[in-house]
């Protein structure tokens, strides 16, 4: 009925078809993973945490609430915190509590946070080193 020749080319074009399907569910998990972009130093918290959005009362994207969502687990996998250059200063205080709202940051999910470099991105707990905020 079919030739070795007519079986090949079917065989390849199903394989393709598959692996051009792969690559587009690949690329729309990944693309759900959009990084959080933080574009303040201020410290404050996410204004409605699991919405999958970066923003604060004020609509700004802060360490705090990036971290906020990142942490309530909607999107699958890692998620990706771009900070820029600067000091980000964590100033609520706030002993003991353990959801990130106030002290240290809480991280109940996998995150990576990039900065602009180990030399001009920096993360402080306390308005002086050596004086936190929580630990």
């Amino acid at each position: 009925m079919f030739n070795e020749s007519r079986k090949s080319r079917i065989w390849i074009g199903l394989l393709l078809i598959g692996f051009v399907a792969f690559l587009g569910f690949s690329y729309s998990a990944d693309a759900a993973n959009q990084p959080f972009v933080v574009d303040s130093s201020l410290d404050s918290i996410d204004a409605n945490p699991g919405d999958g959005v970066c923003k604060d009362e004020n609509g700004l994207c802060t360490l705090r609430a990036a971290l906020h969502e990142a942490s309530q687990g909607v999107n699958a996998g890692v998620d990706t915190i771009i900070l820029p250059d600067g000091f980000f200063t964590l100033s609520i205080d706030g002993m003991g509590e353990d959801s990130g709202l106030t002290g240290d940051l809480d991280i109940f999910d996998d995150v990576i946070i990039t900065g602009d470099g180990a030399d001009s991105t920096f993360i402080q707990a306390g308005d002086r080193s050596g004086e936190g905020i929580d630990r």
